[in-house]
C-alpha cells in the first residue's frame, strides 16, 4: 500500500511539475542557442538581447515559483481541502500520509532547484559547454582548503527545505482547526512562527558568542563555522516540532468541515 501511495502522489503531481521542468529546460536551450549562434558570432542586438534576458529571468522565476506554489496548494487540498476526506480515509497511518507527502514535495523541490541553478549556470557561462562548466566547478572545489564547507552548505540547504515543508504543513494543520478562516489562520500562524524564529535565532547567536566584529573580514569558512552549530540545532529541532505537532493535530484535531 505504501508503494502504491507514493506512486499515486508522484503521478498526481507530475503533470504540473514536469511542465515547469520543461519550461526551464526549453528556456535554457533557447538561451544557450542564442548565445552560441548569435551573440558569440555577430554580437547580437543590444535591445533584443536585453529583452530576451528579461524573458529568460522572468520565465525561470515564474516556473520556480509556480511549481512551489502548486506543491503547497496541492498539499493543502489533498490534506485539508476538497479531497482531504478521501486522503484521510485511506487504510494507512496518518504518519505515513504525512511522510509520503513531505517526501514527494521534497523530491520535486530538489529537482526544481537543481534545474533552475543549472540553467542560470549554463546561461551565465556564455559559450562554454556543460562539461566545461562542471569541470571548472570541480577544479574550484579541489582548490578549497576546507572541502567540508561545501558539504555543510548542501546539508544545511537540504535541512532548510525539509524544515520549510514541515513548517508549511504545521501552519496548514493549525489553520484547518478553524471552521471559517482556515487559510487566514494558517497565514497568521506562519507569520507568528517567522517572528519567533527570528527572535530565537538572534538570541541563540548572542548566547553562543557568534557576533560579527565591525570592520573585520570573514572568510566563507568563518561564516559557516559561526552558524553551523546553531543552524543545525534550529533546523533539526524545528523540523521535529513541526512534524509531531502536525501529526498530533491531524490525529486529534482534524477538522474537514
Amino acid at each position: 500500500m505504501l508503494g502504491k501511495y507514493i506512486k499515486h502522489e508522484i503521478k498526481d503531481t507530475s503533470k504540473i511539475m514536469l511542465m515547469m521542468y520543461s519550461i526551464i529546460i526549453v528556456l535554457t536551450l533557447l538561451g544557450k542557442l542564442y548565445i552560441t549562434e548569435i551573440v558569440e558570432k555577430s554580437g547580437g542586438n543590444g535591445i533584443i538581447s536585453g529583452l530576451l534576458i528579461m524573458v529568460y529571468v522572468l520565465g525561470i522565476f515564474a516556473a520556480t515559483i509556480v511549481g512551489s506554489i502548486y506543491l503547497i496548494i496541492n498539499f493543502y487540498n489533498t490534506m485539508f481541502g476538497d479531497t482531504g476526506y478521501l486522503t484521510h480515509t485511506l487504510p494507512i497511518k496518518r504518519s505515513t500520509i504525512i511522510n509520503v507527502k513531505v517526501l514527494v514535495i521534497f523530491m520535486w523541490t530538489i529537482i526544481l532547484s537543481v534545474l533552475a541553478a543549472e540553467s542560470v549556470l549554463i546561461i551565465s557561462s556564455g559559450s562554454m559547454g556543460v562539461s566545461e562548466i562542471h569541470s571548472e566547478i570541480f577544479d574550484a572545489f579541489n582548490q578549497l582548503t576546507n572541502k567540508s564547507i561545501i558539504g555543510h552548505i548542501i546539508f544545511m540547504a537540504l535541512l532548510s527545505i525539509i524544515s520549510t515543508i514541515l513548517e508549511i504543513a504545521f501552519c496548514f494543520s493549525i489553520g484547518q482547526t478553524s471552521n471559517k478562516h482556515k487559510i487566514g489562520y494558517a497565514i497568521l500562524a506562519y507569520v507568528i512562527l517567522y517572528f519567533i524564529k527570528q527572535i530565537l535565532g538572534v538570541v541563540f547567536m548572542i548566547s553562543s558568542g557568534y557576533m560579527f566584529e565591525s570592520g573585520a573580514f570573514y572568510s566563507a569558512d568563518d561564516v559557516v563555522n559561526m552558524f553551523k552549530s546553531s543552524t543545525y540545532i534550529i533546523l533539526i529541532a524545528s523540523s521535529v516540532i513541526y512534524y509531531f505537532s502536525t501529526l498530533y493535530l491531524c490525529n486529534k484535531k482534524l477538522n474537514l468541515k
